[in-house]
């Protein structure tokens, strides 16, 4: 990044200058070196922007000369909080050479095309490479034999009390007071003894060495496995009985073993501790009481509400709420039976404001006398039993009323488990929640057992539990011709939001009859309504076929029936289908002779005698009734309950095959079907009730729907 130009001050404020000096003995004036240069640029307002700067640094022989003996760049120079390093030196070559021709030696230092900043005079450090041209020939090691005479030095011309020698002219066997610093070569270096660092640290990037022996080592990490490592202690030995794991290291550094995966191990209630809060085996169950009792007023007895808590498991705690009403407290009891037959006394005689007594004990109200948290650690199923005694006189009548009580239990169960979080399954495409496999329901649907769930693999339902029945669930959609359903009961069993409309039946099953298509009321009366036959008759002469009959009772008998339902439309164009509203709508609950397969009895049979009716009478319906929106408002002839079936007038060789009760209120028949008798020019299919403008004017003879369904 360059920064933007800037007014600079006039000055480089701090310019430090350091020269490293590394010259050969050959040519010493050619051997190139640097100057580290360390300075700060501050503008008006103080450091300037962190950033990368291009430089210009020269060197002057005066503060006032106009060239350069040196000049470097423009080179970029990296600047943070104004303080800035360079290495002169290190882009164009700096010699001894180069700093003999200074006199005192200046710098100077451009930014970018800016003019130069005020000149800083250099410090003696630089000038130490003028030693590399010897003008006073002072050094260590730059003179060598090569510039020497053979006999330009002997004893008599040098002293070398100062070489160390143990006697003065004698061989420098010892350095008697070596003080320097890299002037002995670790190559001349041979030790004869052990080095005392008299209680310093050795600092090194690495040691190597066969034995170290310390009284104590410290190390960030240690890298390998360990195995070679010898004199350590550690713990070491196994568990003494099979089966068991170590848990720990007790303080005297034995191993502290349980068995593995041992629930006697863990407190009762671990599972959440070992599965992170994702499981749980505590819950908190609520018995309530059924309803109100009335409390006798003046009465010792007293009165009793019995709440019965099943069988859940050990419970961790236990709390019990009461609602009671009466008109005064003043001489009023409230005693708890427990399952072991002890009373707990948790109101006796006192001031309830509104006449109301809400509260829950043991907390935050105390019991007048008994403990409940003794049951604390047991199971509490059983009966409990709480009185309301009132034997303050007010009239003898019923004073107020045990309103409601209920019974909190913090189980510890050792019958189901839950999963307080969300519980994903196969979130990685594999692992799966299996139901129970079976035929018949495994348990009990009760309200312990709501939500319970199996699944029969004849059937491929899931069956779950609501608290009262098992009800099927189907997985896959059911009613189309790939997968009939069993009836329309069974549809909307399966289906709960199933709208009405047509679906596909296949009442058999596996058996030899045909699945087939009708219409599904999921309407009236309950819904689940499955239709078996409907004939329209579009002029009042056109009757339904033998055939068209004859399967429609064998198709009710097949889906068992149990309840007929007879719909009527006024328009021959209406039905089901096409929303119409109804004339009539009622249902018939058939008796169980005429229920299931024996509902074939009503196919049709044509018979010789005269002037009588195959059958006649209530004995087929158990009872009828007329549904919302009919025309008909009551029933008579036993409540609807008649059936006429098929009918002979000899006279005319006539035979009429069915028709139904009477409407009370407005009177008049609710439906006759197939009529073929022959009246002069009359055969037709009568529906409805009563209507004026026909050929009959007791009946409407002008044409109509009606609809059977079964359920």
């Amino acid at each position: 990044m360059t920064p933007r130009k800037t007014h600079w001050a006039r000055a480089i404020s701090a310019l430090a200058i350091a020269a490293t000096v590394a010259m050969g003995a050959q040519n010493a004036l050619a051997v190139p070196v640097t100057i580290a240069t360390q300075g700060t640029l501050r503008g008006g307002g103080g450091a300037v922007a962190d950033g990368v700067y291009k430089m210009t640094f020269s060197l002057y022989a005066g503060e006032k000369d106009k060239a350069a003996v040196w000049s470097e760049g423009p080179v970029p120079v990296g600047v943070k909080s104004g303080v800035f390093d360079h290495p002169l030196g290190s882009i164009k070559p700096l010699d001894g050479a180069v700093m003999a021709k200074l006199n005192k030696g200046w710098i100077g230092v451009r930014i970018d095309k800016d003019t130069e900043l005020p000149r800083q005079k250099l410090h003696s450090v630089a000038f130490a490479m003028v030693a590399a041209s010897a003008t006073k020939l002072a050094c260590s090691g730059c003179v060598t034999g090569a510039q020497l005479g053979s006999t330009a030095v002997a004893a008599k011309h040098v002293g070398f009390t100062y070489a160390g020698a143990t006697t003065k002219g004698g061989p420098a066997t010892k350095a008697l007071d070596l003080a320097c610093t890299g002037c002995v070569s670790v190559k001349e270096m041979a030790f004869d003894g052990d080095v005392d660092l008299k209680g310093k640290a050795l600092k090194a990037g690495k040691i190597t060495a066969d034995t170290i022996v310390a009284k104590q080592v410290a190390a960030g990490a240690f890298v390998g496995d360990g195995s070679k490592l010898t004199g350590i202690q550690t713990i070491s030995g196994s568990c003494a009985k099979a089966g068991h794991v170590v848990r720990g290291i007790n303080k005297d550094g034995s191993l502290n073993c349980v068995a593995a995966m041992d629930p006697k191990a863990l407190p009762k209630d671990g599972l959440d501790e070992i599965s992170n809060g994702q499981l749980s085996t505590e819950f908190v169950d609520i018995d309530k009481s059924a309803a109100p009792v009335p409390i006798q007023d003046n009465s010792p007895p007293g009165v009793t509400s019995t709440i019965t808590v099943p069988d859940r498991g050990v419970a961790k705690n236990v709390s019990v709420t009461v609602d009671v009403s009466n008109s005064t407290f003043k001489n009023f009891r409230l005693v708890l039976t427990d399952p072991a037959g002890k009373a707990h006394t948790l109101f006796s005689s006192g001031t309830v404001k509104g006449g109301t007594l809400k509260a829950t004990y043991p907390a935050p109200t105390k019991p007048v006398s008994g403990d409940l948290t003794a049951w604390i650690g047991k199971n509490p199923k059983g009966k409990w039993v709480l009185k309301a005694i009132d034997q303050h006189y007010k009239d003898n009548k019923k004073d107020g009323a045990i309103n409601s009580w209920q019974i909190d239990v913090l189980t510890l169960s050792s019958k189901k488990v839950q999963a307080p979080g969300k519980m994903v399954v196969g979130e990685r495409l594999y692992g799966a929640i299996q139901f129970k496999l079976a035929e018949k329901a495994p348990v009990k649907c009760t309200k312990e057992n709501a939500a319970f769930t199996y699944f029969q693999p004849s059937t491929k339902l899931l069956f779950i539990c609501n608290g009262e029945d098992f009800f099927p669930l189907a997985i896959t959609t059911v009613g189309t011709q790939a997968n009939p359903g069993g009836s329309c009961k069974s549809i909307l069993q399966l289906h709960p939001a199933a709208k009405s409309g047509s679906y596909w039946i296949d009442p058999d099953g596996v058996g030899p009859i045909k699945s087939w298509k009708t219409f599904c009321d999921m309407d009236s009366d309950g819904g689940g309504w499955t239709m078996f036959m409907r004939h329209s008759d579009p002029n009042g002469r056109t009757q339904i076929t033998k055939t068209a009959w004859d399967t429609g009772i064998t198709r009710a008998a097949q889906g068992k029936i149990k309840q007929w339902m007879v719909k009527t439309f006024g328009n021959p164009s209406h039905t089901s289908e096409s929303s119409s509203a109804t004339r009539n709508r009622w249902v018939m609950t058939l008796n169980t002779n005429v229920q299931d397969a024996k509902f074939v009895h009503f196919k049709h049979q044509p018979i010789s005698a005269c002037n009588k009716h195959r059958y006649v009478g209530t004995a087929y319906v158990a009872n009828t009734k007329l549904l919302p929106g009919s025309n008909c408002k009551s029933l008579n002839n036993s409540n609807g309950r008649y059936l006429w079936g098929e009918h002979r007038w000899c006279g005319r060789n006539a035979l009429g095959w069915m028709w139904h009760s009477h409407c009370a209120s407005p009177s008049g028949h609710l439906l006759i079907v197939n009529h073929d008798y022959n009246y002069p020019t009359r055969y037709q299919t009568m529906i409805g009730d009563t209507h004026s403008g026909g050929k009959w004017t007791s009946y409407d003879e002008d044409g109509g729907t009606f609809e059977f369904f079964y359920r």
